[in-house]
């Protein structure tokens, strides 16, 4: 006869790996927080040589000049470039400044970031639950 052994799992580390899971999304998020955002302008109505047909090193964008592209580099390397965003340089060029820099318009950025790093949310999630159920099996008493 055969008997059948039951793997019973409570419902507190169930709830406890849910909550881990939501820590570690929540720590990725955050961290994302810290990537650069870098941007290309349309250069398209920009001279780019002198009158002697000598290109210049350096050339002076308007900054009613729309941009091509924004590229976000995440924390952890990841790379988010949307193409013809809808913005102009003077939204972009300063930090805290212009409709750019608005927190709903680099949450996308931020919010895109931290899927396609699921992997880290996976990292993070894996270590908490790991602390958590170390500390729950164990206590540790300073005497």
């Amino acid at each position: 006869m055969e008997t059948k052994s039951t793997i019973s799992i409570k419902k507190t580390t169930i709830t406890a790996l849910l909550c881990c899971l939501f820590l570690g999304a929540c720590a990725v998020f955050a961290l994302n927080h810290l990537g650069k955002f870098t941007y290309i302008a349309d250069t398209s109505n920009v001279e780019n040589a002198d009158e002697f047909g000598r290109p210049y090193l350096e050339v002076p964008i308007p900054v009613t000049n729309g941009v091509l592209s924004v590229t976000y580099t995440s924390y952890f390397g990841s790379i988010i470039k949307i193409d013809r965003p809808g913005f102009i340089v003077d939204d972009i060029r300063f930090e805290g400044m212009g409709k750019f820099n608005q927190y709903d318009n680099v949450s996308k950025y931020y919010i895109n970031a931290t899927i396609k790093d699921y992997n880290y949310i996976l990292l993070v999630s894996v270590l908490l639950f790991t602390v958590y159920l170390f500390f729950r099996k164990f206590k540790i008493k300073l005497t």
